[in-house]
């Protein structure tokens, strides 16, 4: 049986991977963790390459705020931890594009909160992307809004 022939006998998979922020972001410095990231891409693409649909369920956004804005630890205040929220959701989305957009490989962002999945509209829109973005061939990269979220 050669490669082609095992290939399309395999089921294809979704496979979600979560990857928490003390993966991917140092807890003292708040660097992100290159080689961490440069793994998790590996990892991703080898799945795709084996027909299955993957999707990255990513922290992080307020550990990667903290390094933007050179803030040793998390605001107390939900706003502030919001704004270093906003300021990292961008980051961090800017290294994961530009760590898949070496091998070509397109990704989006998806930022869902609680009252998102309580609304069954709401809900229904998510899965409706996720799906559209898995067809288009695109690893979406879903993580929580924490921006908005007062949790």
């Amino acid at each position: 049986m050669n490669k082609d022939q095992s290939k399309s006998n395999q089921k294809s998979l979704t496979i979600v991977i979560k990857i928490g922020t003390s993966s991917i972001c140092n807890e003292v410095t708040h660097f992100p963790l290159l080689s961490n990231l440069s793994a998790i891409v590996e990892t991703v693409l080898s799945l795709r390459a084996l027909g299955h649909r993957v999707v990255l369920v990513t922290s992080a956004a307020v550990g990667t705020g903290l390094r933007r804005l050179n803030m040793a630890e998390k605001p107390s205040k939900l706003a502030a931890r919001q704004a270093v929220a906003a300021v990292g959701q961008g980051r961090l989305m800017a290294l994961y594009d530009d760590l898949f957009g070496q091998f070509s490989q397109p990704v989006a962002q998806i930022l869902l909160t609680k009252n998102d999945l309580a609304d069954r509209s709401q809900y229904l829109n998510a899965v409706n992307c996720l799906e559209e973005l898995l067809e288009m061939s695109v690893v979406p990269i879903v993580n929580e809004n924490d921006s908005i979220s007062t949790q």
